[in-house]
């Protein structure tokens, strides 16, 4: 069960950071989701079906690159 909220903490922090990103915050946006990676790394590997939203270090690199 733990891990299961851990997981939707970190689903919350790419969702905010989607949203700064939308407004124009891009250094706000890679702060949560560098955060957000870093909880997912402590995170217990999970089995079954990937779980189907990008990953935050994913979604960080694009950030990223989009920033120069």
């Amino acid at each position: 069960m733990e891990g299961e909220r851990g997981y939707a903490e970190v689903i919350g922090k790419v969702l905010h950071a989607a949203g700064r990103h939308g407004r124009g915050e891009g250094e706000k946006a890679i702060a949560l989701l560098a955060a957000a990676a870093a909880q997912d790394d402590s995170l217990p590997f999970a089995f079954g079906p990937p779980v189907e939203i990008v990953s935050p270090h994913e979604m960080a690199g694009e950030y990223l690159l989009g920033l120069g």
